[in-house]
């Protein structure tokens, strides 16, 4: 995988050596192998989940990521939570959390079992346009 030399340390675009035209997701099958791919079919294990704050990426907490893990390995596309009093959604085509309540998005990121960290090609975070 590259890392594009014109993107800053914070937050970097990964092009994966192959990755599939449907999803762009980083699948070591090929779409004609994996004709339903999405970034949620991906074959490698997801082991933490990650959100983008002003200090960088932090990790939920280990009950939050139990809860997306598991919606993540059932092939959903998003997960939905609450923490105080506030309700979340998490989409992983998207690779961003939205706050209900507040209209606030920020990026998500993962880190598979064979250690590599999988961001967005554009780290959000703020106000929701829409």
């Amino acid at each position: 995988m590259d890392i594009d030399d014109d993107h800053t340390n914070v937050c970097r675009k990964r092009k994966p050596d192959s990755e599939c035209r449907q999803c762009h997701c980083k699948s070591s099958e090929p779409e004609a192998a994996n004709p339903s791919c999405s970034v949620v079919l991906c074959n490698r294990e997801t082991l933490q989940f990650m959100y983008r704050s002003s200090e960088g990426w932090k990790s939920y907490s280990d009950e939050l990521s139990a809860i997306i893990r598991i919606s993540f390995a059932a092939h959903e596309k998003f997960a939905k939570f609450s923490v105080s009093g506030h309700s979340f959604v998490v989409s992983f085509p998207h690779m961003m959390q939205l706050n209900l309540l507040t209209g606030y998005i920020r990026s998500i990121a993962w880190v598979d079992s064979s250690g590599k960290l999988i961001t967005p090609a554009r780290c959000l975070d703020g106000r929701s346009p829409y």
